[in-house]
């Protein structure tokens, strides 16, 4: 009895220490789609073109060479596909429904330039750009395969106010062969969104974000996208377990291919996009309907050959701090350097300088066109001719009158008039300015530091 009790004891320690190496084994588990690893190892989510499966080549750049496994060890943690991701990956939508695009495994692409004139092409058969966009928009592509080498990422938007000019084509195009495109809607929410953007770590490509008529979806979306241009800034949310909210980060960070039909009213995030503009359809040979099988073909392709692209570069491209405009703000230049960074061609690097100084000039004119660009004209102007404190219903009178003149020529702009109310509040609170009470009204005290 005495050696069957001693049995029993040491069985039962062996199945704790079993229970206990599981809970170890899976606390070093995580589910991830991408893994860096210290060695040099890179590994990326794939669909094995035989079982139609989910897993992870591994590429080892000591031995150039890419294996397959269903899990990449790091150290002492092991790394899993996400628990979602048999579902919702495909290889093309002609194919199997889902939301997330994935290569079958790494291909040669020949040269560099090769690869950068079959992504052009694929982008010219499909969408009409005109050359300079062409150039950007490829360049974009191949800046998405590379972007986690950099802590900031600008975004690409393509905007029309008219339908019928080719934006969706454009952001179908152009974000089938971006980094692993997690395709959302103008209908998706934005707890959805963050959670895919947080799973699959990849280019978000969102048609028709205008998010209009829903002012909780606008603030949380625009939230959201201006969290998601820089690493280490997720978004925090909290969720109900039990009696108790725990707070959740969400990581946003990644490329963001956008269609909208207005202009985002907030400043910042217009700042943080490269800006498409879409014209009507004038070239015969880009086909109304895609020819969906001959599409996803070239696109799991190209998908296939920039995953050997990103392999082959990423622990080469480093941030190049020399290539910052001289000409453009601080804002623009810190989303255009990453950008110009994976362009080695200067003929071409300089075609997106252009277009970045073009930017420029359009954000100076949105500026010098809104309220607070227009009370600065009017401080200027007054101020030019005497040094007295300005009367803020002044400004506002000025502000309106100089808006029906603009009405005459342009049906476009709004008729609303601005209250003496809100130009105190811009000069106050956008401008920095004080304002002080006096028996004729508020007035604007002028600040020779500023």
């Amino acid at each position: 009895q005495a050696e069957d009790g001693i049995r029993d004891v040491e069985r039962s320690r062996g199945l704790g220490d079993v229970y206990k190496r599981q809970d170890m084994q899976q606390e070093n588990t995580h589910s991830t789609s991408k893994v860096i690893c210290g060695d040099g190892r890179i590994g990326e989510l794939v669909i094995n073109p035989e079982t139609g499966c989910v897993e992870f080549a591994i590429f080892c750049p000591d031995e150039d060479n890419v294996n397959r496994a269903n899990q990449v060890t790091n150290g002492h943690i092991t790394y899993v596909k996400p628990a979602c991701a048999d579902q919702i990956c495909t290889t093309g939508f002609g194919t199997k429904s889902g939301a997330v695009l994935l290569p079958t495994g790494p291909i040669d692409y020949g040269r560099e330039s090769n690869l950068i004139e079959d992504v052009r092409d694929f982008i010219h058969s499909y969408v009409e750009l005109n050359k300079d966009m062409e150039v950007l928009a490829t360049y974009y592509v191949l800046f998405t395969w590379q972007f986690d080498r950099f802590d900031e990422v600008p975004y690409l938007r393509f905007f029309a106010h008219d339908i019928g000019c080719g934006k969706s084509r454009a952001l179908e195009t152009v974000g089938y062969i971006c980094y692993r495109p997690i395709f959302v809607a103008g209908s998706s929410s934005c707890a959805s969104l963050r959670r895919m953007v947080d799973s699959f770590q990849g280019t978000i490509v969102a048609d028709e974000q205008d998010c209009k008529g829903n002012q909780d979806l606008t603030t949380n979306y625009i939230k959201m996208l201006n969290q998601g241009f820089q690493r280490g800034r997720p978004v925090i949310v909290c969720n109900m377990k039990g009696d108790n909210f725990t707070p959740q980060k969400f990581d946003v960070f990644g490329p963001k291919l956008l269609v909208t039909r207005t202009k985002f009213n907030d400043d910042a995030l217009e700042s943080r996009c490269f800006i498409v503009k879409m014209r009507p359809r004038t070239r015969e040979d880009v086909p109304l309907n895609l020819p969906r099988k001959e599409f996803d073909e070239r696109a799991l392709i190209l998908r296939n050959k920039l995953l050997k692209y990103r392999f082959d570069r990423y622990h080469r491209v480093e941030l190049d701090r020399s290539l910052q405009v001289a000409s453009v703000s601080d804002r623009l230049n810190q989303i255009a350097i990453p950008l110009l960074s994976t362009v080695e061609n200067e003929q071409e690097r300089e075609r997106i300088v252009t277009h970045l100084k073009s930017l420029q000039e359009e954000l100076h004119e949105n500026w010098a066109n809104s309220d607070a660009g227009r009370i600065v004209q009017c401080l200027h102007e007054k101020w030019s001719v005497s040094n007295k404190d300005i009367l803020v219903g002044e400004i506002a009178s000025y502000l309106n009158g100089a808006q029906a003149q603009l009405n005459v020529f342009r049906c476009d702009l709004p008729e609303s008039l601005v209250t003496s109310r809100k130009v105190g509040q811009i000069i106050r609170d956008q401008l920095g300015l004080k304002t002080s009470r006096t028996n004729k009204g508020f007035v604007v005290q002028r600040d020779n530091k500023r």
